[in-house]
């Protein structure tokens, strides 16, 4: 579980401080102070930008809500009501995938496409997954348990409130079920430990208005409490956070299904089953599969190196729109010229063209940049023929919600524009058989976060790379089958199914 899931603040983040004498100042933070919500930040980390501090090998403390966090990739951010960005921008929420100075790249969790804001612009953004106080419980008192709410001895643990302490952490070393309390030793000591009630969940079975006390089934008996010391329950999703991620898309960071897509289906207590393509589920565990959102199944923070490659995963997931060339502005008319200047022989050889065959080898460089160029190759490709996708599971009252796990095709020679204009902006041109009416193909609009690619199965199935270096290459299959994890091509060559894309029949 998340340990700082409160205020998601930790060693080693970049922050500026905001108020008092030391406002604008940069630093590091090297310890995180739970207890009386303080950070020790370290302003000799950012060199040169504190220089008219005299004291500037000590580190200070500063409360947290005196400090802003350097917006990195990989952050949650949203876009400022108050700022200066386009109304369209404003109250977006999203990832960012790339911080080049004080511009932002960000991947908006809606519509999963890309826009461009100023740092100013945004705030971090904590994404509200229930891991505050949502736990029921008789005592003043919220322990966060594992995924059962049943503590074992050796189990991790998050009490958020005991007395005037707050976010304690530690390991369960005792449970005393008669009395329903677990004793944890506090994490960094050796010796502090800590006594704390667990919460019971149950059923209310009788409630006494005049004397203002609930009647529930405790684990050996009735139990009968006053109602201020219960608290309601919504759904299972408060006491589990992570099962709010059940039925959406989620990635592999790690092990061998490591940069594979799939639909997270159930949580157990350190696996969970995940469905890849073409209804294939597989079980790993919790610690190798995160969220679109970038949250580790298993309320963990992604490291470094697992940040990077997440990065990489959501960069290759979607299709970006291609660019499109503009036309040039008119050229001014030549000056005029009088009769007595002398006009060209257009029939004489130009000095100029005589220099340019003496260095062909420039033209050759251009050729092999455009030719081997990924994004150059993949949207080539996207005009001249049809890619395969499977409509996924989508909201009620649109006509894709009445098409879940049908194919359609993409738009040819643009997947981006429909006869009537362009498609919105996170949205894809596609083509489909109606499911009621007999009419022939039917063309329209789908966000791109309610389709997937559709892989290849058969031999001499033509399909196109969509990831990886060799992105926009066409191949032809020698064995696909269904349930397996890789394509066998007839070079030889072996691609995972979750980097392909099946490709139609329409063709420019």
């Amino acid at each position: 579980m998340h340990i700082y899931s409160a205020q998601h603040w930790i060693e080693g983040d970049e922050v500026r401080v905001i108020s008092g004498t030391m406002a604008g100042t940069w630093g590091i933070i090297l310890t995180v102070k739970l207890d009386d919500g303080m950070a020790l930040v370290d302003l000799a980390y950012v060199p040169g930008s504190n220089s008219e501090l005299i004291d500037i090998d000590v580190p200070v403390s500063f409360p947290i809500t005196d400090l802003r966090r350097c917006i990195c990739s990989g952050h949650h951010v949203c876009v400022l009501d108050t700022s200066a960005e386009k109304s369209e921008y404003k109250g977006k929420e999203g990832i960012v995938l790339e911080a080049v100075g004080d511009t932002l790249i960000v991947l908006d969790s809606d519509t999963k496409s890309e826009f461009v804001v100023s740092r100013n612009s945004v705030q971090t953004n904590i994404v509200d997954r229930g891991l505050s106080t949502s736990f029921s419980t008789i005592a003043q008192t919220s322990t966060a348990l594992p995924d059962d709410l049943k503590p074992m001895r050796g189990d991790d643990v998050v009490v958020q409130k005991v007395g005037d302490l707050h976010l304690k952490t530690g390991k369960v070393i005792a449970v005393d079920a008669a009395s329903n309390q677990l004793t944890f030793l506090i994490s960094g000591t050796q010796n502090t430990c800590l006594t704390v009630p667990v919460p019971w969940i149950s059923t209310v079975l009788d409630v006494d208005l005049s004397n203002n006390t609930l009647t529930f089934q405790g684990p050996f008996a009735k139990i009968t409490i006053p109602i201020t010391h219960a608290t309601r329950t919504s759904s299972a999703v408060e006491h589990n956070p992570m099962k709010s991620f059940i039925g959406k898309q989620v990635m592999v960071i790690h092990g061998h299904m490591k940069l594979l897509h799939g639909t997270l289906r159930s949580l157990a207590r350190n696996t969970c089953q995940v469905d890849f393509f073409q209804g294939q589920r597989q079980q790993l565990p919790r610690s190798h599969v995160v969220s679109e959102t970038g949250e580790l199944i298993n309320g963990g923070r992604l490291s470094a190196a697992q940040l990077k490659i997440f990065i990489q995963m959501l960069h290759k997931s979607y299709i970006q729109r291609p660019m499109r060339a503009r036309t040039p502005p008119p050229s001014p008319p030549p000056p005029s010229q009088s009769a007595s200047v002398p006009h060209p022989d257009p029939w004489s050889l130009d000095p100029s063209d005589e220099l340019f065959e003496e260095a062909p080898s420039i033209v050759p460089v251009i050729q092999v940049t455009l030719e081997y160029d990924p994004c150059s190759r993949l949207s080539s490709l996207l005009a001249r023929c049809q890619l395969v996708l499977r409509v996924l599971p989508a909201p009620y009252g649109t006509w894709y919600q009445n098409y879940y796990d049908h194919l359609v095709h993409t738009q040819v020679p643009d997947p981006f524009l429909l006869m009537s204009g362009p498609v919105a902006h996170g949205n894809i041109a596609v083509t489909y058989i109606l499911r009621t009416r007999n009419t022939g193909q039917k063309e329209d609009e789908i966000p791109m976060c309610y389709i997937s690619t559709e892989p290849p199965t058969g031999s001499s199935k033509c399909f196109v790379v969509i990831c990886g270096d060799d992105m926009g290459t066409v191949y032809i299959t020698k064995v696909a089958k269904r349930n397996e994890a890789v394509i066998t091509m007839k070079e030889g060559k072996k691609i995972p199914c979750a980097h392909t894309c099946l490709l139609g029949d329409g063709t420019m």
